[in-house]
C-alpha cells in the first residue's frame, strides 16, 4: 500500500486515509456512472455557496505600483472537484442531495484518491501539455468573518508570494462556512494546472475507473418492490459490490414488561365482544 505525499493531504493524515466516506447521487447518475465506468469532477465555480471557491473571485490591487488589479479568476479553469462526507446514514443528505430517491455510495478516502491514476493524469498532460495533481482532504468549517483571517491560510502572505502557488489555492478550496459543518466533506481536488487555455475549457471532467465503489444504498424511502428493480438494474451493470435498502426509517418491532405491565409495539387483536 503505497503511501500518498503529504503535500497533497489537506487536514488528513496517512492514518486516515482508510476511512469509509459516502457519496449521495441521483440513481440515472449512478447508471451512467456504472454504464460508462467514469466518475465526474466538476469546477468549484458550478458550486452553490457563493463563499465556496471565493479566492479566485478575489482582485489584488497594489497600491504602491498603482498596477491595474489582478484577478485571480484563472484558477478556476484549473480545478476540478468532488464532495463526499464522512456521514455514514443522515436525512439530511438523503433529502438535500437526492430527494430520497437515489443511492448511497460508499469507499475509502484512500480508494478515492486512488481512482484518479497515473494513467488519468498521464492523460490530461497529453491535453494540456502540463503535470495535474490531485489533492484529498477533510473541509474546515469557518465563521464567516473567519474566511480571510484564518491561521488555516493567511491572505497577507498569500499576498506577499505573488504570484500565488496553485498549492496554496488548492487549500482555498477546503473551507466552508461553519453553517454548513453538518455536512462533514471529505473533498478531492484535480489541479490540471492549466490556466485560461482553450485547449482544456470543460465544466465537467470524466475520469475512467476500476475499483472505487464498495456497497451501494437505496434510499430509505423507496419501496421495497423499487429497490428490487433497481438492485437488478446495478447487477446488470456488473456491480459486485454489496446493494443494500437502507434502513433508516425501519422500525423493529419490540416488547417490554415491567411487572404486570407490557409495553408493546406489535399490534395487538383483541377478542371481539359476542353478545351474552
Amino acid at each position: 500500500m503505497s503511501r500518498i505525499n503529504k503535500k497533497y493531504l489537506i487536514n488528513l493524515h496517512e492514518d486516515d486515509m482508510d476511512q469509509p466516506i459516502y457519496h449521495y447521487i441521483k440513481f440515472d447518475y449512478l447508471y451512467e456512472l456504472l454504464k460508462s465506468k467514469k466518475n465526474t469532477l466538476v469546477k468549484p465555480f458550478k458550486w452553490n455557496d457563493p463563499f465556496e471557491n471565493f479566492m479566485s473571485n478575489l482582485n489584488i490591487h497594489d497600491t504602491k505600483s498603482n498596477d491595474f488589479p489582478i484577478t485571480l479568476l484563472a484558477f478556476q479553469d484549473a480545478f476540478y472537484a468532488q464532495c463526499w462526507t464522512m456521514k455514514k446514514e443522515c436525512d439530511l443528505m438523503w433529502q438535500s442531495y437526492v430527494h430520497h430517491n437515489g443511492v448511497k455510495l460508499e469507499t475509502t478516502i484512500r480508494r478515492l484518491y486512488n481512482s484518479i491514476t497515473e494513467q488519468s493524469l498521464a492523460k490530461i498532460k497529453e491535453i494540456t501539455g502540463k503535470n495535474a495533481e490531485v489533492y484529498i482532504g477533510k473541509v474546515k468549517y469557518l465563521q464567516k468573518n473567519e474566511l480571510l483571517n484564518s491561521g488555516f491560510f493567511d491572505l497577507k502572505k498569500l499576498v506577499s508570494k505573488w504570484p500565488i502557488s496553485v498549492d496554496e489555492m488548492a487549500k482555498t478550496l477546503f473551507v466552508k462556512r461553519k453553517e454548513f459543518q453538518s455536512e462533514e466533506e471529505i473533498r478531492i481536488v484535480l489541479n490540471t494546472n492549466c490556466m485560461n487555455e482553450e485547449n482544456y475549457q470543460k465544466d465537467k471532467l470524466d475520469i475512467p475507473f476500476n475499483d472505487l465503489i464498495d456497497e451501494i444504498v437505496i434510499a430509505p424511502k423507496i419501496s421495497n418492490d423499487i429497490f428490487l428493480c433497481y438492485k437488478e438494474v446495478i447487477e446488470k451493470l456488473r456491480f459486485t459490490g454489496k446493494i443494500k435498502h437502507s434502513d433508516l426509517y425501519k422500525f423493529d418491532d419490540f416488547e417490554v414488561q415491567v411487572g404486570d405491565i407490557i409495553l408493546s409495539s406489535k399490534l395487538i387483536n383483541f377478542p371481539k365482544l359476542g353478545k351474552s
